[in-house]
């Protein structure tokens, strides 16, 4: 199951477990802070231009 938003955003109300089966062991992965700025940056272009 993909995100359909920015809900795994740093600073952002997070689950911790997954929405759809209700399983505790989250897959996660550490990020750099540009990839972070980059995808919020993109999000926030994305929202612009709908």
């Amino acid at each position: 199951m993909a995100p359909r938003s920015d809900v795994l955003m740093l600073g952002i109300g997070h689950f911790t477990a997954c929405p759809a089966c209700g399983h505790r062991l989250l897959e996660t992965q550490v990020t750099s802070t540009a990839r972070a700025a980059l995808a919020e940056l993109a999000n926030k272009i994305t929202r612009l231009v709908r």
